[in-house]
């Protein structure tokens, strides 16, 4: 049975609110925010023993932007995505273009 509190917390809509946003809308936003000359390039990959890498290609705002603190927290969301989605991967490596990443 829902409490007050419940009804309260999800506003009545059936999901809880916690501020959680789409990897997907958080990458977009980035792009839109950033000219090809700002984006830093970044592949995520997943090793797996006996397989090709998982590559994912991110791009990140560079470091001194308004929005690198969103995007290396998305950075983190995606290898913390990976590292659970992608069946035996053993190792997670990153290539970065800026060493500070």
């Amino acid at each position: 049975a829902a409490t007050a509190d419940a009804v309260a917390v999800d506003g009545g809509g059936g999901m809880a609110d916690f501020g959680v946003e789409p990897l997907s809308a958080v990458a977009s936003e980035l792009r839109q925010a950033l000219t090809p000359e700002e984006v830093e390039e970044v592949v995520l990959l997943a090793d797996r023993p006996g397989a090709v890498p998982y590559a994912l290609p991110l791009e990140l705002p560079p470091p001194g932007h308004a929005l690198r603190e969103r995007g290396l927290a998305l950075l983190w969301a995606r290898t913390v995505t990976v590292a659970a989605a992608i069946v035996g991967t053993s190792r997670l490596r990153l290539f970065t273009k800026c060493g500070e990443t």
